[in-house]
């Protein structure tokens, strides 16, 4: 409670008087009467300093309740403005990012869509290519590999993972007029599907797909999920796409390939690895850097991202 400035010396004064007026009755023996009297005004005295001490120290707490609460309230004011500003801030940096991720996916979407036209010219195809998945090899992966059969010559091509890049490769071999592809799945429902689709393009003589159940093959101390390697895979390969198993099947599912293919890949062969941005893929091209002396790699800013690796020559 704040102490009252002005009635405080007055009070003291009034209290003081009356004191010594009572004091001096006493004194001189007055009467009952002016005793009485004399207790009566030093009565009144505290009564005077109860209104003149603590009235006006109440109205003055009164006072700074009033302006306490007005100040909390201007401060909850000045913080909700603090809080929407922030939350403004807050919503045009993410609108910001959304256009930005907006317009990167509009490019890649048109990159695609050109691709794939470009895809449809270049190959020239008899008829329209099967839907596209989610998990399929994007367009321009799959002109990437066309632009690799275009580099390398290659007479002997191998596939992980069967899909649309199988008809992109076998066509490319096809219009080449040399070389054929081996591709190794291992889904039973995939590997017919693919068979069924080469067929109805009349790619049968360039491709072959291979049923290729998933068997545990140890490198090093490490045990690994992948493609049986049947008796119809060739000995040399020229060039070898990598595009599974799947990423589901274990942690770094497509290591195996590089290892266990070494002695049968040719001197410069290419290898293109799908998927180059993940996380798994990225570990196991720095596996295969140092392990293979003298190997080349590329990243290929694609829209997964790629890698192309060239063997030692």
């Amino acid at each position: 409670m704040v102490s009252p400035r002005r009635p405080l010396p007055l009070t003291l004064v009034t209290l003081g008087a009356l004191s010594l007026v009572l004091l001096l009755s006493l004194l001189v023996g007055a009467d009952a009467v002016s005793l009485i009297v004399g207790a009566a005004t030093v009565a009144v005295a505290f009564a005077i300093v109860v209104v003149l001490w603590f009235v006006p120290a109440q109205r003055t707490a009164r006072r700074q309740r009033r302006r306490d609460q007005r100040m909390a309230k201007q401060r909850r004011r000045l913080e909700r403005q603090a809080a929407r500003k922030r939350e403004r801030k807050q919503d045009q940096k993410r609108e910001a990012r959304m256009r930005k991720i907006l317009r990167a996916a509009d490019r890649h979407l048109l990159v695609q869509l050109e691709t794939q036209d470009w895809l449809r010219d270049e190959l020239g195809l008899s008829r329209p290519l099967p839907p596209t998945r989610a998990f399929s090899a994007t367009p321009d992966f799959l002109a990437e590999l066309v632009h690799a059969i275009d580099r390398s010559e290659a007479e002997t091509v191998v596939e992980l993972g069967s899909g649309l890049s199988t008809i992109i490769l076998a066509r490319r071999l096809q219009q080449t007029g040399r070389g054929r592809l081996f591709t190794l799945e291992h889904e039973p429902q995939y590997a017919e599907a693919s068979r069924a689709e080469l067929s109805a393009f009349g790619l049968e003589e360039f491709a072959t797909v291979l049923d290729a159940p998933l068997v545990d093959f140890a490198i090093g101390t490490e045990t690994w999920p992948w493609y049986e390697l049947t008796s119809a895979l060739p000995e040399r390969i020229d060039m070898l796409v990598v595009d599974g198993p799947p990423g589901t099947t274990a942690r770094l599912a497509r290591y195996p390939a590089v290892p266990l293919l070494r002695d049968r890949l040719t001197p410069g062969a290419q290898v293109l690895l799908d998927d180059g941005d993940r996380v798994d893929e990225r570990e196991v091209v720095g596996r295969w850097e140092a392990e293979i002396e003298g190997i080349e790699t590329e990243h290929l800013p694609l829209t997964k991202g790629a890698w192309l690796l060239t063997m030692p020559r």
